[in-house]
């Protein structure tokens, strides 16, 4: 048994030999097994890579825009805006682009005005807003006024729909009089919206009242309002 040998008759051979061949060898006869015998091609020789699915959804790593998050549907809710924004704006780019809802930590698009409400939704986009909306919020103010004659005070508490609402308001407390109200004084909100206002002298009998002030806080539109009368016998 040859090993190696082809199916080129002898005789054959010696024709073969001629000026153009290396060392008078002709050019390369197909073996017994019908492979040529010249050197194959590395294109040839090399396979693609194995392809991974690190998360088990289906979707090969190299093209999953949440590799390490099983997400088979590739839901992307803010592909079409990523990177709609000239480099350098405010929220832009976020660093999440081109990633998945599951792996984006703004997966409704970028927040340039920081209110955690994404791009897609903020009806306020360039003013930051309480409102799940985006916008600013509408915060209706109440006030509770009571007198302590013991302690010559009034006190209360102011309380909102936003706890923005609530501190440094400007509470003033009026005494119902014929003509304009009398000023009893005013004083500032405690950080819980607590207020205390002491007098030099016990309170003169009457009716009276408390005015919280506007105020513009951030995210919030914080409403003025004027606490239920009392009245000191």
């Amino acid at each position: 048994m040859v090993i190696g040998a082809t199916t080129q008759p002898a005789a054959d051979f010696g024709a073969a030999l001629n000026a153009d061949s290396l060392l008078g060898l002709g050019k390369a006869k197909a073996d017994i097994l019908g492979v040529g015998k010249a050197n194959p091609s590395w294109q040839n020789v090399a396979s693609d890579p194995l392809a991974i699915d690190s998360d088990g959804d289906g979707v090969d790593d190299n093209v999953d825009n949440c590799p390490i998050v099983a997400n088979p549907g590739q839901e992307d809710d803010d592909k079409l805006i990523d990177n709609s924004l000239p480099m350098g704006s405010v929220g832009q780019p976020d660093g999440t682009e081109g990633r998945g809802n599951v792996c984006d930590r703004t997966p409704r698009g970028y927040d340039p005005d920081g209110d955690h409400v994404g791009y897609l939704d903020d009806q306020c986009k360039e003013q930051y807003g309480l409102d799940p909306n985006g916008c600013p919020a509408q915060s209706t103010t109440t006030a509770v006024l009571r007198y302590l004659p013991k302690q010559k005070r009034f006190a209360g508490v102011v309380r909102a729909d936003y706890e923005q609402c609530v501190p440094r308001r400007t509470v003033t407390v009026f005494r119902s009089v014929a003509g304009p109200n009398r000023s009893m004084g005013s004083v500032k909100t405690t950080a819980v919206g607590r207020y205390s206002l002491e007098l030099a002298r016990r309170a003169p009998k009457g009716k009276y009242y408390a005015e919280v002030d506007r105020k513009w806080t951030l995210g919030a539109r914080c409403f003025y309002v004027r606490s239920p009368k009392i009245e000191v016998r």
